[in-house]
């Protein structure tokens, strides 16, 4: 399975894992705590994340709390394409981020209030094999 082997070639630990309940995002999203032992604590489903649009993420990412360092988000396109584009204003390595795709973004600040326009680096973009 993808996910798996995405989950394998993962080495970050989450201070918070925000998910979709729908089906593709929580099985892929269990393939990671199963895979990395990760503890269910930190996990929140979150409902606003099926078919959220950019703006949607950007408002839901603004109200994590500040304690949170490391997050994942498990969710869906075209929402996680356009938050990617628009965080980043660089080129994507390709038009889609595909399923159990995974990026990493570096942000320059501390604070998740902070977000906006060209304010994020993509460091990684890893993509099933």
């Amino acid at each position: 399975m993808q996910a798996a082997e995405m989950a394998r070639r993962c080495e970050l630990l989450p201070d918070l894992v925000l998910c979709s309940p729908a089906t593709r995002a929580w099985s892929t999203a269990l393939c990671y705590f199963q895979e990395l032992g990760w503890n269910y604590e930190v996990l929140r489903m979150e409902p606003g994340l099926i078919e959220a649009s950019k703006a949607q993420l950007i408002e839901l990412l603004q109200n994590v709390d500040e304690s949170v360092d490391t997050l994942f988000l498990f969710g869906h396109n075209p929402g996680f394409n356009d938050l990617l584009s628009y965080l980043s204003q660089s080129p994507l390595p390709t038009e889609n981020l595909v399923t159990s795709g995974r990026v990493v973004l570096s942000l320059p600040y501390s604070t998740w209030k902070s977000l906006e326009l060209d304010s994020a680096t993509i460091i990684d973009w890893t993509v099933p094999q």
